[in-house]
């Protein structure tokens, strides 16, 4: 899934078109769920992606009857690369990770993006934004 495609363009003295690429999950008062995908990219075949900005949240909006878990995670080609998760059941407790890099994504390797909240009532709010830049290569 692309969500947010930002533009395309070819690269002065090169064979390669960048392509900029945003995937984004937002929402609020989220109940409890299992592992849930909320977006997923597949890099595809004759092109790679560079992993540039990956931001990452959950925060406890509802205490919860029993708290369990909540966790966000954005994983690549099956390892978590961005882990959030709350312990306790403080109301606006929150854990985040925000960083850049240039991990590079070859063609065929998949990244998405993972909600989940084992609790038992309450609810979260969750953000998960990652931005890429998709190439061809000679």
């Amino acid at each position: 899934m692309r969500v947010g495609h930002i533009s395309g363009q070819r690269q002065p003295g090169s064979n390669s078109i960048i392509i900029q690429i945003g995937l984004a999950f937002h929402e609020t008062d989220v109940d409890p769920h299992g592992v849930t995908s909320r977006f997923s990219y597949t890099v595809p075949t004759g092109r790679r992606s560079i992993f540039r900005l990956c931001n990452a949240y959950v925060i406890r909006s509802v205490a919860a009857s029993q708290a369990g878990r909540p966790e966000v995670c954005v994983d690549v080609a099956g390892t978590p690369i961005a882990y959030c998760e709350l312990v306790g059941n403080v109301v606006g407790a929150t854990d985040r990770v925000d960083f850049g890099t240039d991990l590079v994504l070859l063609s065929g390797q998949t990244l998405t993006g993972i909600t989940m909240d084992d609790s038992t009532g309450g609810t979260c709010d969750y953000n998960l934004v990652v931005w890429l830049n998709e190439y061809t290569f000679p």
